[in-house]
């Protein structure tokens, strides 16, 4: 027992000086449901390889507050890499195959470890020995858990110095973590950080509790019939009117004026402006306009009021400086324009489709919602079966879900992945809505759902099975500490002392065939 205690104050008051890093076993501190791998068995082999093929010294991967990010012996940067490669070679990969994901990993944690440290340092906070030396004991005891003497004086002073010093480390991070996010001690609410309510789990099962299944009749908007497409293209023909232009665009103001007066002066002839002054960005190497509709010529025009000068252009003559969405352009009228009137032709109806789709969908919509109209007062005189039937209109089984916005991880999820008809509806608020107001066997109004409108039938609600209720009390705690955590990440990778190099200097340096 005197043995003992002697041990147990050298682990307490004599391991504070700096050591080499030498093998030993891993350290695993739990913080909430983070762990904090401290390498303590990293034996390196992996990163003097690296830097030695590189032949050269790595610039820092990042900045936090002005600090480096360094992957060098030594680093916390190093330690997770080792670490990630080591889970590489567990799960059966390759290290060379998983470079990119292995460095990415290990540098977002030595982010979150420098960020973490600094708010700490701030606060003058000094890791308590007792703690660190609470923390070390696990390294010295027994297969019993207990204190082992002989397993304490058979370590290397460096090494056990080099394991105070990373179980420090550990317990800084800690600190921060705990005073942000709240500790999680058994069987209690955490003294400091987020709280939260006796009455958020029990709400959260009486979410769950409830589900419902539909039918649905989907209409899919892609399928709106060339001759509604036509129809639209009559009513706004000079939209499709074809207009013979040419186009040279320069970057700024100044270079264009000087073209247009080299154009005018006959100093340069148009053609060869095109090649050798133009950025091209509205043609190709011919100067031609390549979207040339006048709907297209009107998108690329910063203000409308230069599309009647573009559209009168006689053929020879040029246009003005005009802006446009990319520089400034001069036009030049090359034939007459011709108008559309071939609508019944599907060459005609595919261009206005394709306008629609982008500048029309309220009016594709429209039309599926009168469609979707009389679907329901079919259904309603009938059966949502026969109406389907006799309507040509398809149909999709929707299986039970809980209401769920965005597919909360904490609720079963609607089921997208198996109905892609009701892809976006996780999201869509009135979709939802609508679906949880509904009774049994009523029928919904038309919703537009992305490509789709959709009319819902409510077929059945019923209590969800107990193991799926009951699984909440099991990953609540869980998946809320995951949620706060990559909140707690995304915080620190947006903060505005954090300046970001990875990518640049992993592919310049790892990725380079020079």
């Amino acid at each position: 027992m005197k043995q003992d205690n002697k041990n147990q104050n050298t682990v307490a008051g004599t391991i504070h000086a700096k050591g080499d890093h030498k093998p030993a076993k891993k350290l695993l501190l739990s913080i909430g449901s983070i762990i904090i791998l401290i390498l303590a068995a990293v034996s390196f082999i992996f990163l003097p390889a690296m830097v030695q093929r590189l032949g050269k010294e790595l610039p820092a991967f990042g900045y936090f507050d002005g600090e480096p990010i360094k992957y060098e012996n030594g680093s916390y940067f190093a330690q997770m890499v080792q670490y990630y490669n080591e889970l590489a070679k567990m799960q059966g990969q390759s290290s060379e195959q998983n470079m990119y994901y292995i460095f990415n990993s290990a540098f977002n944690s030595a982010v979150l470890n420098t960020a973490f440290t600094h708010e700490v340092a701030k606060t003058k906070y000094i890791v308590p020995q007792s703690k660190v030396d609470e923390m070390m004991l696990p390294y010295f005891s027994d297969i019993n858990g207990n204190y082992s003497p002989k397993k304490f004086n058979d370590t290397p002073q460096a090494e056990r110095i080099r394991i105070r010093d990373q179980v420090e480390n550990a317990l800084i991070y800690q600190r921060y973590y705990d005073d942000l996010l709240g500790a999680e001690p058994e069987g209690a609410s955490p003294v400091y950080g987020l709280k939260t309510s006796s009455k958020e789990i029990p709400f959260i099962k009486q979410m769950a509790s409830k589900e419902r299944s539909f039918q649905l009749a989907v209409f899919n908007t892609e399928d709106y019939p060339k001759s509604e497409a036509a129809i639209f293209g009559r009513e706004h023909a000079d939209l499709f009117t074809k207009y013979d232009l040419s186009i040279i665009t320069a970057e700024t103001v100044g270079e264009a004026e000087s073209i247009l007066r080299q154009l005018k002066a006959n100093e340069i002839v148009f053609d060869d402006a095109v090649t050798s002054l133009s950025v091209k960005y509205y043609s190709g190497d011919d100067g031609k306009l390549t979207n040339n509709y006048q709907y297209q010529i009107k998108n690329i025009l910063s203000s409308e009021d230069d599309l009647a000068a573009v559209t009168a252009l006689e053929p020879g003559s040029l246009s003005e400086i005009i802006q446009t969405s990319n520089g400034y352009s001069i036009f030049r009228g090359d034939g007459v324009a011709v108008q559309a009137t071939n609508f019944d032709e599907q060459e005609m109806q595919d261009v206005v489709y394709k306008y629609m789709t982008v500048y029309e969908t309220g009016r594709i919509e429209d039309y599926y919602i009168a469609h979707a109209t009389d679907f329901i007062a079919a259904a309603t005189a009938d059966s949502f079966e026969a109406a389907s039937i006799e309507m040509n209109v398809k149909t999709a089984e929707l299986p039970s879900f809980p209401l769920n916005y965005n597919n909360n991880a904490l609720l079963a999820s609607l089921p997208i992945s198996s109905v892609p008809e009701v892809n976006g509806a996780q999201t869509n608020e009135k979709f939802l809505q609508t679906a949880f107001s509904l009774s049994e066997n009523e029928l919904s109004e038309p919703i537009v759902l992305g490509k789709n409108v959709v009319v819902l039938r409510m077929t059945a609600e019923q209590a969800a099975d107990d193991d799926t209720v009951n699984l909440l009390d099991g990953n609540y705690t869980t998946n809320v500490v995951n949620f706060d955590s990559m909140a707690l990440q995304s915080a620190v990778m947006s903060d505005p002392r954090f300046e970001n190099n990875f990518f640049s200097v992993f592919f310049d340096y790892f990725m380079s065939t020079n």
